[in-house]
């Protein structure tokens, strides 16, 4: 199994690797530090999961969310953010996402 770790932030991605790491499931681990990055790993490489920071600079979250769901692709997005504006969970619910609000310790 492939986990795709999207964000643009090292520490949210080194978090996520180190989460996953530690518990035990069998898989490999790919990082991507905005939507388009994301986008390009998907048309090359077999993805299972993708953890999808919403705010991102660039393509969003959201838009790469959209972009995946409007190709058809048949891939678990988990989607992750700090803000609490309902707007854009309620979006991500909308494009099939499943969404964990995640807290920033900064």
């Amino acid at each position: 199994m492939k986990i795709l770790i999207v964000d643009d932030s090292k520490f949210n991605i080194i978090t996520a690797q180190e989460v996953i790491s530690t518990s035990g499931i069998n898989c490999s681990t790919i990082t991507a530090n905005s939507g388009e990055e994301a986008l390009n790993i998907i048309d090359s490489e077999n993805v299972d999961i993708i953890l999808l920071d919403i705010v991102m600079p660039g393509l969003t979250g959201i838009e790469t969310l959209e972009t995946i769901r409007k190709s058809k692709k048949n891939i678990i997005i988990i989607m992750f953010t700090s803000i609490t504006d309902k707007k854009y969970l309620e979006k991500s619910f909308e494009l099939g996402a499943n969404v964990k609000r995640k807290n920033r310790r900064f």
